[in-house]
């Protein structure tokens, strides 16, 4: 009686857990309409959110399998089972409860259920008939382990010819090192630059992919400075010195400037500082060998290993498949009327892009954002300290982000993410940035108001791509140039 009591009472408690899981899986689903709309794109699973709503639904499933449809399994649990038991198992879930801090442990959360009841059962079973399964298990952990290692001497094997051969095929010829290399192997400078021509005064300027995009047509914004100082002073007078790179912030500004800066013999030095990322890229960090990246620290980088998720292997698998399924949402959103042409992201990862960047003007994270430019702004601070000691001129352009210009895009973010009780003040981030210049004593120009009243008439950023087109690019060059010619006073 007393078992059978026990029994009845887990079987109360998986029943509601299930039912709780069943709720919460059907919601981590609806988060994941995508897998609804289009079933062969099944890779979508492995997100965050739908990793664990497929469990928790396989859960479900698999708890009354358990104890509607095993009767065998159900009656050696019922004759084990007693409250010591269903306390543990309690404590038990409420324990992964309590720490589901991250993917993995949500993940474990979502298969306790199954695997407790499961792992009881079978110990009962194998205990009860050792003979009828010993040489099954034998064989199973055998053929597991066989398999387990003839994978990691596969994946080791790989990664090994990955870091000895860096195939070019696979987009290892460029490479972001802080070696001046990073620019010869992209075809950005030549090593003629190190050497400055007699009665030239160079710029030397500096900037993230906005210094590269549109730069081979020669329609970035440089481009335009370096027309616009022609025309002003004559051709090979003033020379700009395009040290952009994609992907960087002005930590790597300053490891290039430091490294190179006395050969390049610069007059006056530009640094554009993009509000968009380039508050999390204070420092140079990581290297970028091609399609992947590690950290430059010898420590940290072997220690890294210790993740999958750092192999090169994976880093490259993963990139190629992002690339795989953001090609393939493109054409989605074309073919069922979303877009009317295709731009350099698809609208849904682009919109997500720039509401993640947008909460640097939220009111609510301003403390978050002026701690964290206190604790990480001494990258601008050497730049500026290296300019002092060799009397050259700074001159920093605050490059606001297409969340912070355009209209259309700013309505379309709060529309989709329901913003509309948020409080933001688009314009914060450049008047905190204008403030920390103004007590160093650097000299600065904020395109931000300037854009925004362009942006009312012409469109000036690329199809969802968030870099500037031609008319965006002219526009910068046409107002940073007035400002660069008062301050640095060119001869």
């Amino acid at each position: 009686m007393y078992m059978k009591k026990g029994f009845k009472v887990y079987r109360f408690l998986v029943f509601i857990v299930s039912i709780i899981a069943l709720c919460l899986g059907v919601f981590l689903l609806q988060k994941s309409r995508q897998i609804l709309i289009n079933v062969n794109r099944y890779f979508f699973l492995f997100s965050s959110f739908k990793v664990p709503a497929v469990l928790l639904v396989l859960e479900c499933a698999s708890l009354f399998f358990i104890l509607f449809k095993a009767p065998e399994l159900s009656a050696l649990i019922r004759k084990r089972f007693n409250k010591k038991n269903i306390f543990f198992t309690v404590l038990f879930f409420l324990g992964v409860i309590a720490f589901s801090t991250n993917r993995a442990l949500i993940i474990l959360f979502c298969i306790s259920p199954i695997a407790f009841p499961l792992i009881v059962g079978l110990f009962f079973v194998f205990s009860k008939y050792p003979n009828k399964y010993i040489n099954s298990i034998k064989r199973f952990v055998t053929n597991s382990i066989v398999l387990f290692v003839s994978i990691l001497i596969a994946i080791v094997s790989i990664e090994v010819y990955l870091h000895i051969a860096r195939p070019h095929f696979l987009g290892f010829g460029t490479k972001r090192i802080g070696d001046f290399t990073d620019f010869t192997s992209k075809g950005y400078l030549a090593e003629e630059v190190l050497e400055k021509r007699k009665g030239v005064f160079r710029i030397l300027a500096f900037g993230d992919s906005f210094a590269v995009c549109l730069r081979e047509p020669g329609k970035n914004y440089h481009d335009f400075l370096q027309r616009s100082l022609d025309a002003r002073y004559g051709k090979e007078k003033v020379e700009i010195v395009n040290a952009g790179m994609e992907g960087t912030g002005p930590g790597y500004f300053f490891h290039i400037l430091d490294r190179y800066g006395d050969s390049i013999s610069p007059d006056a030095i530009l640094v554009s500082f993009f509000t968009g990322n380039d508050f999390h890229e204070m420092y140079f960090t990581r290297n970028q060998i091609g399609p992947v990246s590690e950290p430059r620290d010898n420590k940290e980088r072997i220690l890294g290993y210790l993740r999958f998720k750092n192999f090169w292997l994976y880093q490259i698998l993963d990139g190629r498949l992002q690339g795989v399924l953001e090609d393939r949402r493109k054409e989605q959103e074309l073919r069922e009327g979303f877009v009317k042409e295709i731009g350099s992201f698809s609208k849904k990862t682009f919109l997500k892009m720039e509401r993640d960047r947008m909460w640097i003007c939220e009111k609510d994270t301003r403390g978050t954002l002026e701690n964290f430019w206190k604790e990480n702004s001494g990258a601008i601070s050497a730049i500026r300290e290296w300019c002092d000691k060799r009397d050259i001129k700074l001159v920093i352009a605050i490059l606001p982000g297409q969340f912070q210009v355009d209209p259309d895009l700013i309505n379309e973010i709060f529309n989709r993410y329901n913003l509309r009780d948020v409080s933001m003040d688009l314009a914060y981030p450049n008047k905190m940035l204008a403030d920390f210049f103004k007590e160093a004593d650097i000299y600065y120009v904020d395109l931000l108001e300037q854009f925004q009243r362009a942006a009312d008439d012409e469109e000036l950023y690329l199809l969802r791509d968030t870099h500037w087109n031609e008319e965006g690019n002219r526009s910068a060059a046409g107002i940073i140039f007035p400002y660069v010619e008062k301050t640095v006073r060119i001869p």
